[in-house]
């Protein structure tokens, strides 16, 4: 730019030198002898003044210290020229344009539509066409034609200076340059304007056709494809959300920086969209809607999905199972085969776990009964003015709603608009999509309620079958003279909410009188099998309620940690106790082959069995518990550590501080961003660690759900704070790629 300058200004003094002596030389009637040396001089003026502007204009957009400095020098250096050419126009050609000659455009008029500006580029075209046709003809034709040649030349500079936008005449003859950066002039300011008019009109039908789709879905209970909608919605979210925005983004930076730089149309940018109203703050607006529209969308799917649950389809058939099998398999049936009291009970207990089961999944239905939104009600029409709920803020221009406010639905005949009444008593009709009827669904709370109705009924009738087989198992044991019952221990008392394979043994009562003679090695072993059981029970119920009972939220890793430590202490417990029972095993099986008598020796092969099967139960839930117990530590401080980590990145994306102006400083801020992409990059480790630790936790809780239906009250949250982390550990990334 320097060295364009300097030859720049050598030409300007040569030519004033040249053209003074022309000067005296036309003054005394003498011959021109410098103009051929003179144009020469001016044209390479002209074009090294085109390439300093273009690079004056690259400067300023690249932000240069000095380019206010620079930018006035070469304005004055053009003005300079200017002068020079309209003194040799002057003193050489003394051409006059005549009053006919002149382009049949109006350089003023900009749009304001994208109608308009085709016909004004189209205009444009055809006069630059017809210009180009006249030199053709021009240059072919032969004889005196230096006047029509010199008002063609007047022409093209007219039209330079009008469509490149390379200077403006001035009353005195002089010329000066346009407000808007060369060579950004009429021509380019048609096709700038164009561009962006175009990209506003394209981004407002896109977000007019996704708000038209939302607003015309139907949201009630009769919604088509409620997954194939998620499964689109989610698509959106994580694949387009961001680009859109962008682009959004970008068109309102364009339009501001058109604004700024002072561009011609910068009336029809600003009231583009009527009403006085620019039209980025019209693409703003309707951007703001749509996200708003995004929201209703998300509340209500999560309606519909609520709605359509079908917990309490299972629940209704597994009570309806239950009974047939208390009907089918514990009522006598004439014909069928015999089945001991003993072995019914032993069945009717996994019946009981299953009951249990249910009843929590109950509990669980009619809380959550209670949240459902009545969504048939949003087809049906309101016999009474209805209480409806806005989800998002909405703008439309003639109707705005606000986030939370209520309204009364005085008529929902249209699908998709509701006519609503304010809380002032004002009427409007309001989109449908913005509304909810807010919970509880009535079907939904009666249909609980029926549920649980029918859940206890099942209850009693589960008590007085086993009453019954108890009573019948007592009779199985009792000799055939009259006398007291001996007391049952493996049955559940009536009522029993205990899950697992069942409570502690009652003590056995004294051999009835009159029975067979008690021997008293039967009632030893029983009466260890007995408290075997008890203790059995005991480790049994206190592993349940770990895993039953959900962690601690402020301090789940102690809180873990202790429990683990005590789960050791019952392992060992259980080691003892199986050293034991096999020990009083081999006792029992011993005296068993002496063929023994008498009422504890018929009790001592059930209670045998009993222990045996609760030990190998408990044992194998001790196992399963231990193995989740250590799969939810190591999960609970891989989350600890990640979050540890992402803090540390994300608290240094907030603090970044502006770039100084100085020289270096964008390179500087480059190679600390590609820094701390790369430390990003080290810590991709951690994040994998964290999803194999939650792999981990969910096979483990998985086993536990498979062979005791218990379910892991912590892996819900678990779950979602490492998808948080994963989404936080992303943005942060993505951040970093978008700086």
């Amino acid at each position: 730019m320097q060295a364009n300058a300097d030859q720049v200004e050598r030409d300007i003094l040569e030519t004033q030198k040249r053209l003074q002596q022309d000067r005296l030389n036309s003054e005394q009637s003498q011959a021109l002898q410098h103009q051929q040396e003179t144009g020469r001089s001016l044209k390479e003026a002209e074009v090294l003044l085109k390439d300093l502007f273009l690079d004056v204009d690259k400067a300023r957009r690249l932000k240069h210290p000095q380019a206010e400095e620079i930018e006035k020098d070469i304005k004055q250096l053009h003005e300079r020229v200017t002068q020079e050419c309209a003194e040799y126009r002057a003193l050489y050609e003394k051409m006059v344009l005549p009053p006919d000659v002149g382009p049949r455009v109006d350089w003023a008029r900009y749009g304001p539509g994208i109608a308009e500006l085709e016909q004004q580029i189209a205009e444009h075209n055809i006069l630059q066409k017809e210009i180009d046709a006249y030199g053709q003809q021009l240059r072919s034709l032969i004889g005196p034609v230096a006047t029509i040649r010199s008002q063609y030349r007047d022409l093209l500079v007219s039209r330079r200076e009008r469509c490149d936008g390379w200077a403006a005449a001035r009353p005195d003859g002089a010329f000066c340059p346009l407000p808007f950066s060369p060579p950004c002039g009429w021509r380019r300011s048609l096709g700038s304007l164009y561009t962006h008019l175009q990209g506003c009109t394209r981004q407002l039908s896109a977000l007019g056709e996704q708000q038209r789709r939302i607003l015309q879905q139907d949201w009630s209970d009769l919604m088509a494809d409620p997954a194939g909608v998620r499964r689109e919605y989610e698509h959106f979210k994580q694949y387009e959300l961001l680009s859109q925005e962008q682009s959004v983004n970008q068109l309102e930076d364009d339009g501001e920086r058109m604004v700024e730089l002072r561009h011609p149309a910068v009336g029809p940018i600003q009231v583009r969209w009527g009403q006085g109203e620019a039209h980025q703050e019209a693409l703003k607006m309707e951007w703001q809607n749509f996200l708003n529209l995004c929201i209703c969308q998300e509340s209500q799917l999560q309606h519909v999905e609520d709605y359509r649950r079908e917990e309490a389809d299972s629940v209704s058939q597994t009570l309806a199972k239950l009974n047939s099998n208390l009907d089918a398999k514990y009522s006598p049936a004439p014909g069928g085969p015999p089945s001991t009291p003993s072995e019914l009970l032993r069945q009717l207990e996994a019946e009981e776990k299953q009951l249990a089961i249910t009843e929590r999944a109950t509990g669980d239905l009619q809380r959550r009964s209670r949240e459902v939104a009545p969504l048939p009600q949003r087809r049906q029409p309101p016999q009474q003015p209805l209480h409806v709920d806005s989800i998002c803020d909405w703008d439309s221009g003639e109707v705005q709603l606000l986030r939370g406010e209520q309204y009364k639905l005085m008529d929902n005949t249209d699908p998709h608009t509701w006519v609503v009444q304010g809380p002032g008593g004002e009427t409007k009709r309001a989109p449908a999509a913005c509304l909810c009827i807010p919970a509880p669904d009535p079907e939904a709370v009666a249909r609980a309620s029926r549920l649980a109705s029918e859940l206890q009924a099942l209850k009693q009738k589960l008590a007085t079958v086993q009453s019954r087989l108890k009573a019948s198992a007592a009779q199985s044991v009792r000799p055939s003279q009259q006398g007291p019952s001996v007391g049952t221990w493996w049955g559940h008392p009536s009522g029993s909410q205990e899950i697992g394979p069942g409570p502690s043994p009652a003590p056995l009562s004294p051999a009835p009188s009159g029975s067979a003679p008690a021997n008293p090695q039967a009632q030893k072993l029983l009466t260890q099998m007995t408290r075997l059981d008890g203790d059995l029970g005991q480790i049994e119920r206190q592993v349940l309620a770990w895993v039953r009972a959900p962690l601690s939220r402020t301090t789940p890793l102690e809180d873990l940690e202790g429990r683990i430590h005590s789960h050791e202490g019952i392992a060992q417990r259980l080691q003892s106790l199986g050293a034991e029972k096999e020990t009083a095993q081999k006792e029992c099986e011993a005296f068993l082959s002496t063929r023994p008598v008498g009422p504890a020796a018929l009790q001592l092969p059930v209670a045998l069995n009993s222990v045996k099967n609760r030990f190998s139960d408990v044992q194998v839930l001790c196992s399963l518990y231990g193995e989740k117990a250590k799969a939810a530590l190591g999960l609970e401080r891989q989350i600890r550590d990640a979050d540890r980590i992402i803090q540390g990145l994300e608290a240094t994306l907030v603090q970044e501080a502006p770039i100084p102006a100085e020289p270096g400083a964008l390179q500087e801020r480059v190679s600390e961003l590609q820094r701390q992409r790369r430390e990003l990059l080290d810590q991709q480790a951690c994040v994998l660690g964290l999803h194999r630790a939650l792999n981990a936790a969910e096979h483990a809780c998985a086993a536990l759900q498979n062979n005791f239906q218990e379910f892991c009250q912590d892996l819900p949250r678990q779950q979602r704070q490492v998808q948080a982390l994963t989404d936080r550990y992303h943005a942060a990334g993505d951040q970093l790629d978008l700086r």
